[in-house]
């Protein structure tokens, strides 16, 4: 080539200059000058290379007179940072197939320096595996972000020798603060150790796949972390596609994956009308096994784990003999049964347990089952993951609460003494003997003394006590028991009440459960019916009290002269409060004789200054629905502690209604104009 220069066949480019080319002889002959004296030379003539002097070593490096052939310029292998998964951090909670829902986490170092604030973090999930959006959980000292949520994104992937790209769920977070690589010591701040940052996420595992062996030899299961700085929206700069351009941090895939087993197709059915809170139910628990699991030693056993608030009974098979169980012992929400055969064939099996159903259906109603073979009853008890078989886990059934019924105070004030009502309807004939059980929210306070009120209850006798609802709740609080006497028995379809006495709460902050619940058991203690999702009222701390109610008649449909006492424990700002709602029960009507309602406290039948502070402008006071009664307040006033005396003009309905329980409530400004979002005070 022109001026000597020579080019090598490479990808890169090459660079030599005339001047290298010329030099290129007198090289060649001094290197051949300097073998030759090498080989006549001895070791101690010759001076370690580390012990030679710097001008020596200039001399080496001088391209004119040491230059050889030529320069290639090679592009380098990008370097990235290192995202470290601790090896023994990776957790899986259910490893097996078919797991809908079930939590993973990891632990990692960055290395080195830091992932920045705004940068993202990619969590790509293995072949077959579904990601859960939402269920990103940082755990301390991983930063805060921004969930994107779960994107489908075109990628390289592993092992990234040749360009194959694939489309995969990538779990995409926005990094709010720095992700740091190292942190001061815990116990030397002087000194930076690594930080280890967890996090935790919820996905779903890959389908049982028909040939598990091909599916092991050929489907990718390596999880890849990624950090990349693509500051917008979808999945990169192409709305579709990952830019590997833009990685900054990974693991390059190095965690292989979790080993998963074979799971169980698995249904929980409960006997018909067996889905009552608190009933004692006989369960059917289907499974299907897709190979057949033999054992050589001490059995095969099942291991049914339910929700919280489930109760096995001790010996928890529904029919003794069983021709497929040997025995089954049953503690808390955990039962265990031995196979009465030393195989578990491949197919549909079968296994009837006795079970108490919880209070509610439990808030995570997931059903697991186990399968062990080669091992103890108390290591299939224990449970332990390298002992298992096979899993299976299903969704359970949802608890009826179908009982109507509702509980009023006759005030809400908080650590006040009240009477509480009770209306129920049953749709169960309830027999003498049976009881209605009344389950107070946590805090509040029942008794059956001073005593207890008939309303339209069939008589009976009362019992209190102090228990939980459960053997693994803890939601200890109070229980009246009401016995329904010899001879006497509730009919369904009709409509009861019954007062006790009780004390409200202090506060309802820091309270496990504040829901009421009702009960219907028959003679035998079975429940028959039940409610116990009955919303707790609001507690306030106004000091007002309805003290009595006297009707002038009660006749049906006569004018009526209500005597009402109310009264303030504390004098009372109505900065927020506009107005004094009277709410009568259905069959009442205020309107024809609205304006007979008269305030004659002290006596006073005209305006006094110690009667409640009406709004003259605004009107006084309203029949604004045949029901109800509106006081109209002057806000700018206050009331003063005391007890008021009003007299309410009303018409009687036909006849007493259920429920026949009278409201007084105080409504702020908000409420009066109709506002949604605001509530009674």
């Amino acid at each position: 080539e022109p001026g000597g220069a020579r080019k090598r066949p490479l990808d890169a480019q090459v660079i030599l200059t005339t001047e290298a080319s010329g030099a290129g002889a007198a090289v060649a002959a001094a290197a051949a000058g300097q073998a030759l004296a090498s080989a006549s030379a001895t070791a101690a003539e010759s001076p370690p290379p580390h012990e030679a002097a710097a001008s020596e070593v200039l001399q080496w490096l001088d391209w004119t007179t040491q230059g050889r052939d030529e320069i290639a310029e090679l592009e380098a292998t990008p370097v990235r940072g290192l995202l470290q998964i601790l090896p023994n951090s990776p957790f899986l909670e259910s490893s097996f197939f078919d797991f809908p829902d079930t939590e993973v986490a990891f632990s990692m170092g960055v290395l080195p320096g830091q992932a920045d604030v705004g940068q993202r973090f990619l969590i790509f999930a293995p072949d077959d595996w579904q990601l859960i959006p939402d269920s990103f959980v940082p755990i301390p000292n991983f930063p805060e972000v921004q969930d994107l949520g779960v994107l489908h994104c075109w990628h390289e992937a592993p092992p990234f020798v040749q360009p194959v790209f694939v489309r995969k769920p990538v779990y995409v977070l926005r990094l709010l603060n720095d992700l740091l690589g190292t942190i001061p010591c815990r116990f030397n701040p002087a000194q930076m150790c690594e930080n280890i940052v967890s996090f935790r996420f919820r996905a779903t595992t890959p389908a049982s796949p028909v040939d598990l062996a091909r599916w092991r030899a050929e489907s990718n299961q390596a999880w890849l972390l990624q950090v990349d700085s693509h500051a917008g929206t979808g999945c990169g700069p192409d709305a579709d596609r990952l830019s590997a351009e833009l990685v900054r941090f990974t693991n390059d895939a190095h965690f292989t994956g979790f080993l998963l087993k074979e799971s169980l197709f698995m249904q929980v059915v409960p006997e018909p009308h067996g889905n009552i809170p608190r009933r004692a139910s006989i369960l059917e628990v289907r499974f299907r096994s897709q190979n057949t699991l033999r054992s050589q030693g001490s059995g095969i056993f099942v291991r049914l784990e339910a929700p919280l608030g489930v109760e096995f009974a001790l010996g928890c098979l529904a029919a003794v003999p069983d021709p497929d169980y040997v025995g089954c012992e049953g503690v808390g929400r955990l039962a265990v049964a031995q196979r009465a055969q030393a195989t578990l064939e491949t197919g549909q099996h079968t296994l009837v347990l006795r079970a108490v159903n919880p209070i509610r259906t439990p808030s995570s109603n997931w059903w697991t089952l186990q399968t062990f073979a080669n091992v103890t009853a108390a290591a299939a008890r224990l449970g332990e993951f390298p002992d298992v078989r096979q899993r299976g886990r299903v969704m359970g059934f949802q608890l009826a609460q179908t009982l109507q019924a509702t509980i009023q105070p006759s005030s809400p004030e908080a650590e006040g003494s009240v009477q509480l009502f009770l209306w129920l309807r049953p749709a169960s004939y309830v027999p003498a003997g049976g009881r209605v059980e009344i389950h107070a929210g946590q805090a509040f306070e029942l008794s059956c003394t001073p005593s207890f009120v008939l309303l339209s209850m069939p008589p009976g006798t009362c019992e209190a006590l102090h228990a939980t609802s459960g053997l693994e709740y803890t939601d200890d609080h109070d229980v009246v028991m009401f016995r329904i006497a010899e001879g006497h028995f509730l009919l369904p379809n009709n409509e009861y009440e019954l007062s006790i006495f009780g004390r409200n709460a202090r506060t309802l902050e820091g309270v496990v459960s504040t829901r009421w619940g009702v009960l219907l058991r028959d003679d035998r203690r079975d429940v028959l019916e039940a409610n116990m999702e009955i919303p707790s009222y609001s507690l306030t701390a106004v000091g007002m009290q309805a003290l009595s109610l006297q009707p002038s008649v009660s006749v049906p449909y006569a004018r009526n002269e209500v005597r009402l006492q109310l009264g303030f424990q504390q004098k009372l700002s109505l900065a927020a409060i506009s107005e004094v709602r009277i709410d009568a029960p259905n069959g009442w009507d205020f309107r024809p004789i609205c304006n007979l309602y008269l305030d004659v406290t002290g006596g006073c039948e005209n305006r006094c200054s110690f009667q409640l502070p009406y709004s003259e402008e605004r009107g006084h006071h309203i029949c604004p629905e045949a029901n109800v009664l509106l006081l109209l307040l002057d806000q700018s006033a206050v009331i003063e502690e005391g007890v008021f005396v009003l007299l309410l003009g009303v018409i009687n309905p036909a006849a007493a209604p259920s429920q026949n329980l009278w409201k007084i409530s105080l409504i702020n400004s908000a409420a009066a104009t109709g506002d949604p979002g605001s509530d009674k005070v």
